[in-house]
């Protein structure tokens, strides 16, 4: 249903399941196929929406949680190199309805309706 791009190209299926890949091979049949791998997280998640950042991805699940993976812009970071990039997704803590979730740069729109919710990247400042 969709294919979105982070560490690896990711393949979208219409059950919410999620693949990763890098790139094509040839198989012992002589076919070209995607050089995949399935996600660790792919059996529990199912996704219905997910949003591509340049840094980080978002993504709402079946039951309506909201989880990302990627750089951690949820936290401060206490000098340059003071930084997390996670390879499975992480849930995000929030307490209202979301109906659908964006990624931007360092920053999460979180939507319900006609209101935004704004998650941007913490700073130490």
């Amino acid at each position: 249903s969709y294919i979105g791009e982070l560490e690896n190209l990711y393949t979208v299926y219409e059950d919410g399941t999620i693949s990763a890949w890098s790139g094509i091979k040839i198989n012992d049949y002589g076919n070209i196929v995607l050089d995949s791998e399935t996600c660790d997280w792919n059996s529990d998640l199912r996704f219905t929406q997910i949003s591509f950042g340049e840094t980080f991805a978002i993504a709402m699940d079946s039951n309506n949680d909201i989880y990302f993976w990627g750089y951690d812009f949820t936290r401060s970071m206490s000098d340059k190199s003071d930084y997390r990039i996670y390879t499975t997704p992480q849930l995000i803590e929030f307490h209202k309805n979301v109906e659908s979730v964006y990624a931007g740069d360092n920053v999460a729109f979180l939507k319900n309706g006609l209101e935004l919710y704004i998650i941007p990247k913490k700073t130490s400042h």
